[in-house]
This record gives C-alpha cells, sequence and structure tokens, in this order.
C-alpha cells in the first residue's frame, strides 16, 4: 500500500524591488556630497541677503515685485519640469570658463560691494547672476547660454524703483522736457523754459515711475527678456539691436505724452 506524501510547500520569491535602492541606484555618492557641500558653503557666502529677501517676499510695499518675482519662479520650474534647464547634477562640476568667470567674478563684486557700499539691491544681483554662474558647472554650454535670460529676468523683477528713478527717471525727465521745449520753439510756438514743463507734469499727475517713463521701459524690458528666454532666441549683437530699438520707441512715447500735456495744457490754455 502506496503512502501519500503532501506535495512539497511551493516557494514563493520573497525579493521586493526596493523602493530607496531604486531610487539612488544611479546616484554617485561622492560627487553629490561634494555637489552638496559645495552649495552649501555658496549660500553661507550669500547669508547677509537672505534677511533683504525676506523683506522683498514679506513687505506689501514690494507687491508688484513680488508677483514678477513669482511669475519668473513659475516660468523657471516649467521650463525646467520641460527639460529646459538640465542640470547634471550627479556628475562633477565642469570647468567652463564663461560661468566660472560669471560666478568667481559676481561672488568677488559681491564681496566688495558688501565691504564698502552696503547697497543691498545690487548685492542681490550679483547674488542672482552669481549663482546661475555657478549653476552652469553643472550644465551644457548651450544650455546654460539658452537659460542666461533667465537669471537676467530674476534681477530685473528685483525692487530698482528708487534707483532707477534717481539715475534714470530724473535725467529722463530733464531730456524729455529740454526735447519738449526745443521742439515747441522750433514750431515758433514761443519759448516754453524747462521749470514751466516740468512744473505742469508735476501738476497734471503724480510723476512717479509711469510717468517718467522708467517703469514702462522696466516692464517692457522684462517683456523682452521673458520672450527671448521662451522662444529661446540667442543674446547676441542683433538681439542688443532690437533691445534699443525697443527702448528707443518707449522713450519716443513718452517724448509724445508731454509733449501733448504741455500742448494742451500751457500752449492751448486748456483746463
Amino acid at each position: 500500500m502506496s503512502t501519500l506524501h503532501p506535495p512539497p510547500p511551493r516557494r514563493v520569491n520573497a525579493t521586493v524591488d526596493p523602493l530607496l535602492p531604486r531610487l539612488f541606484s544611479g546616484v554617485s555618492w561622492p560627487n553629490w556630497l561634494g555637489n552638496s557641500l559645495l552649495i552649501a558653503l555658496w549660500l553661507w557666502l550669500y547669508r547677509p541677503l537672505f534677511a533683504y529677501f525676506a523683506v522683498i517676499f514679506a513687505d506689501r510695499a514690494f507687491r508688484t515685485n513680488q508677483l514678477i518675482l513669482f511669475t519668473v519662479l513659475a516660468l523657471i520650474l516649467l521650463q525646467a519640469r520641460r527639460g529646459g534647464l538640465e542640470l547634471r547634477w550627479q556628475a562633477r562640476p565642469q570647468l567652463l570658463w564663461l560661468p566660472l568667470g560669471l560666478a568667481l567674478g559676481g561672488s568677488l563684486l559681491y564681496l566688495i560691494v558688501e565691504r564698502f557700499l552696503d547697497i543691498n539691491i545690487l548685492a542681490a544681483s550679483l547674488f542672482f547672476l552669481a549663482s546661475y554662474g555657478l549653476l552652469g558647472l553643472w550644465m551644457t554650454p548651450a544650455r546654460w547660454r539658452q537659460g542666461l535670460p533667465a537669471a537676467l529676468l530674476l534681477v530685473g523683477a528685483l525692487p530698482f524703483g528708487e534707483h532707477l528713478q534717481t539715475f534714470v527717471g530724473y535725467p529722463m525727465r530733464i531730456a524729455t522736457a529740454n526735447l519738449v521745449g526745443e521742439g515747441f520753439r522750433t514750431l515758433g510756438v514761443g519759448s516754453i523754459g524747462l521749470d514751466t514743463i516740468l512744473t505742469f507734469e508735476n501738476g497734471i499727475a503724480h510723476v512717479d515711475l509711469p510717468c517718467s517713463g522708467v517703469k514702462s521701459l522696466w516692464t517692457g524690458g522684462l517683456f523682452l527678456i521673458a520672450v527671448t528666454w521662451i522662444e529661446r532666441h540667442p543674446l547676441n549683437l542683433r538681439w542688443l539691436g532690437i533691445a534699443g530699438v525697443f527702448g528707443g520707441l518707449l522713450f519716443v512715447g513718452n517724448f509724445v505724452r508731454v509733449a501733448v500735456l504741455i500742448g494742451v495744457g500751457v500752449v492751448g490754455q486748456l483746463p
């Protein structure tokens, strides 16, 4: 009589593909740790700016700049998701001369500004430019050049208002008023003094960045840089020519605005 033996238990493969080894399977830990240490030292170097950035992101006086900054950051994240940046974080940094020169030169200028000038907005501009130079050590040269407008957008989104008004806006108002006065004298209307034009313009509206034409240059410049980046146009002499023509058209528009105001309010004596 044969004895029935139970079948041997089926062996179950207990091997499970663990998540963490799968996520970090291609990680070069020496490169990763070295790169992380370099970034940490970089942030430590620029640590005095963090309080200034906190003010920009929290103060209601910078609401327009906050909106532009968040928009620029959203564009950068969108481009990065589409593969527009292609950071090779697992690799060693490459010694590419243009990015390295921007990183080192910007950092040196930052230290000089912090030591002798103490101008936060200038230091913040150097931080963005130098940081993009640092990121270029993990990017291909072509991708780095294509992404340069993104760094310029971040710089342009900073609150340059009072500085632009002082160094650009006021000279622009003087030049525009002189041209308007000369134009009316050429037409034989009479002599309209510089003070008359400036005083009348100041009485028509509160003369701030929009009235002086500086805000038009600022917003128009940001728009041009954003289109350049999204469309991936190169920053070359042709682009500089287009930017110059664009700025000239904005200046002409501001000149026409002032001329109309003076023609209606001063020459025509209309209320």
